[in-house]
């Protein structure tokens, strides 16, 4: 029977595993031999991702990031054998297909120092040696499975369960580190109806979202909205921000006819209150924004993965209160149609909180309900290039839908 390992180095988990393992039936849909081969696909999937976007396509072919000839001969030879074992089915012949959690400890010691495997294992050294108990208990499981005692399966599911969470987290692990949301809403009024009387039209709809605002706050208050101004409200105990810009001056694309305009701006940090504003105000909108913490992710690096993938390029160093930070920005079309033009755009730096953003090219309000079709890790996956456009074209018309 293989060693179990020893948890001095992992005391802290044990909890976690534990409470884990405890909401892992013991039934058949969920016995270890599935959980292990479940988890092993995800690592394979999860660690070819990242070791690509850094290493390039054949990275798995560089005996220095993956396998010596001893063990490309040993994963050879198990290909061979599920050919001659199963000769009606097809076989990838990439190595990567058909290794095992102790073929993926191997991968991860060699690139112990790759950023996103860091950012994917909280602790390389627990991760190693997870991966080395989940590996053995596969060995044990797959070939004398009548010698696996209970504690042991629970074990198996734990480690597997805590494995699935890393990834989760990893994969979702932006969108959790929002700590603001806001969207724009343009307000325009022709000016054929007299400059004035365009501008005072503006502002009547400016003073409707001020006070649908202002009737939901915790202690009534009455305002009167000014342009040029921002109001901050407490709303069931959390802050909102509106900002209502200057009055400014537009044409349109076709007849040359000048309107007036305002922006108008709503940010919080509670997301189902951004919800709710945006169902209350009842306006579609042209931008929506998500805010992440300072290093909630190195954007820098994401920014520079991206430029490699698609030979986009993004700004240079901007000065702020006399000091030179690093600060970068892309841009990416997401989707471009006769009726819908929209770009995402990644900004931040080390200093600098991360902000990701959709809007529209044009300027109109066409956004519904886009915060519940959209969110930052889908945006940076789009902008990778990993949704196909037929993807991308089914969200985006869900977010610009009323149904």
């Amino acid at each position: 029977m293989p060693l179990m390992g020893s948890f001095s180095s992992t005391r802290n988990l044990e909890k976690k595993i534990d409470d884990l393992a405890n909401k892992i039936k013991s039934n058949e849909s969920a016995n270890p031999r599935d959980k292990i081969i479940q988890t092993e696909e995800k690592l394979k999937e999860i660690i070819d991702k990242i070791l690509t976007k850094s290493k390039g396509s054949d990275w798995d072919k560089d005996p220095d990031l993956a396998f010596g000839r001893q063990k490309r001969e040993e994963i050879a030879k198990r290909i061979a054998d599920k050919r001659e074992k199963f000769p009606s089915q097809k076989f990838s012949d990439r190595l990567l297909d058909h290794v095992t959690i102790l073929d993926l400890k191997l991968i991860v010691e060699k690139n112990k120092d790759e950023e996103e495997l860091n950012k994917l294992f909280p602790s390389i050294k627990r991760g190693i040696e997870l991966l080395g108990i989940l590996g053995e208990h596969r060995n044990l499981i797959f070939h004398h499975e009548k010698e696996v005692k209970d504690f042991q399966k629970h074990l198996v599911s734990g480690v597997s369960g805590y494995f699935d969470d890393l990834i989760e987290n990893y994969e979702t692990g932006i969108s959790k580190k929002v700590n603001q949301w806001s969207f724009e809403i343009y307000l325009k009024e022709d000016e054929r109806i007299g400059t004035q009387k365009a501008k005072q039209k503006v502002l009547e709809v400016a003073q409707t979202i001020g006070l649908t605002i202002a009737n939901k706050v915790d202690t009534p208050e009455k305002i009167t909205v000014e342009p040029n101004q921002k109001y901050i409200f407490l709303v069931k105990n959390s802050r909102v921000e509106v900002g209502f810009s200057n009055f400014t001056r537009g044409s349109g694309n076709t007849d040359v006819q000048f309107f007036q305009r305002m922006n108008v701006v709503i940010q919080t940090e509670d997301f189902e209150l951004l919800k709710q504003l945006i169902k209350d105000i009842g306006m579609k909108y042209w931008l929506a924004k998500w805010v992440l913490r300072n290093n909630a992710m190195d954007t820098l690096h994401i920014i520079q993965s991206i430029k490699n993938l698609t030979g986009k390029s993004g700004s240079g160093l901007t000065v702020h209160k006399g000091n030179v930070r690093l600060h970068e920005s892309i841009e990416r079309t997401i989707i471009d149609t006769d009726s819908l033009k929209i770009w995402a755009t990644l900004e931040g730096g080390p200093d600098i909180p991360t902000t990701i953003q959709i809007r529209f090219i044009d300027g109109d309000n066409k956004f519904v309900n886009v915060f519940d079709n959209f969110n930052p890790d889908m945006i940076l996956k789009i902008m990778y290039g990993e949704l196909s456009p037929a993807q991308i074209q089914e969200i985006t018309t869900k977010a610009c839908s009323e149904s």
